[in-house]
């Protein structure tokens, strides 16, 4: 209906030129076919054959594809051999409603092999939106501690508050009066939190919306908050995929994969694939 509509022509091509690389290209060429809406399978088909290096479409501006993941090398192939091409991925929440939506593929895309073993071996992983405050305080809390600690003190502060307390909650507090917690050195960190945030002199939405070296800079005010903590907080609590926090599972990635920093295929998402890295390494033997 829509090729009636805006008076384009459509061309059946023969099932037998897709087992023709070449062929087929020189059939696009030759009835100067202008768009395609292909599978992906078929259009890797041609740019995995080499083909491009014999011929090219010499007449398509517009490629829409769908129904299977477009492999990023197949896929950097394809934009080197049409520059001036648009790609348009067609996707839908279901079967029968696969190609109701579109997004044109307007960014470029970097292979990296370790970033894609990563994210084959536990894909779907999530970032938790957690709040700031929370966040902020139980990762100091987190500080040269395990998890049984760090849950026993977590639990006894929203036992004690009889749920997560607010900054102006815990207004009245003082290292003694947290001894109950039993967080040792961290109650200090915590106060300071606490009145930093009270008094104003910290302001966490602010921060959340400051560039990203400000607002390290600005949580590194707080006692107790080093550059790994406030990569944290940025990542977890403050939703900043650019934040990259390193422990000592991060620092191994970075020396064996990464002596000379990310690829820049994860620029503002470095949070995201600090997720993958850090659960491959942690989980796959690869010594």
């Amino acid at each position: 209906i829509p090729t009636l509509k805006y008076g384009a022509t459509t061309i059946l091509i023969p099932k037998q030129l897709f087992m023709f690389p070449i062929k087929l290209v020189e059939f696009l060429n030759e009835y100067k076919i202008n768009t395609l809406c292909w599978v992906v399978s078929a259009l890797t088909m041609i740019s995995s054959f080499r083909t491009f290096e014999t011929v090219k479409p010499e007449y398509l501006r517009t490629i829409a594809f769908a129904s299977e993941v477009f492999p990023i090398k197949q896929f950097k192939l394809w934009r080197a051999a049409l520059p001036q091409a648009r790609f348009i991925n067609l996707y839908g929440p279901t079967e029968t409603t696969g190609i109701c939506c579109y997004y044109e593929v307007d960014r470029e895309f970097s292979e990296d092999e370790t970033l894609s073993e990563a994210c084959k071996f536990a894909g779907g992983i999530r970032i938790l939106k957690q709040d700031s405050w929370e966040a902020l305080s139980s990762f100091i809390i987190s500080q040269n501690n395990n998890i049984p600690r760090i849950k026993g003190i977590i639990n006894r502060l929203c036992e004690h508050y009889n749920g997560y307390p607010l900054p102006a909650q815990m207004c009245d507090e003082t290292i003694e009066s947290l001894s109950y917690l039993r967080s040792g050195f961290r109650a200090k960190y915590i106060i300071d939190a606490v009145n930093q945030i009270n008094t104003g002199k910290i302001h966490l939405k602010s921060i959340a919306d400051m560039p990203i070296d400000e607002a390290r800079k600005a949580l590194m005010t707080i006692k107790g908050v080093g550059p790994k903590v406030a990569e944290c907080v940025l990542l977890f609590g403050m939703y900043r995929t650019d934040a990259f926090p390193v422990d000592v599972w991060v620092k191994r990635v970075m020396e064996r994969w990464y002596p000379n920093g990310l690829p820049e295929c994860v620029k503002g998402y470095e949070g995201i694939a600090q997720q993958y890295l850090f659960h491959y390494i942690r989980n796959t033997n690869l010594d």
